[in-house]
């Protein structure tokens, strides 16, 4: 996992072995429960999986979720 941000733009990178994996820790744990407090700290999120041998640079990352991320509309 890498993080990057400044001010109110936040980012956050991950990488999973298998979907399954990048699922459970999605819908479980300590991760749902942070989910569930995001709408105190932000209006919106996205979201943005993307498949490969190597992991984007954050330039990349960026351009990929600003581009083609789901927009998830936090109330």
């Amino acid at each position: 996992m890498k993080t990057s941000g400044f001010g109110y733009l936040h980012f956050t990178l991950s990488a999973w072995e298998t979907e399954d994996d990048l699922k459970r820790f999605a819908r479980e744990g300590a991760h749902l429960s942070a989910l569930k407090k995001t709408s105190r700290l932000a209006n919106e999120s996205r979201t943005y999986t993307f498949a490969g041998d190597q992991l984007p640079d954050w330039r990349e990352a960026k351009k990929l979720l600003q581009e083609k991320g789901r927009v998830l509309t936090l109330k």
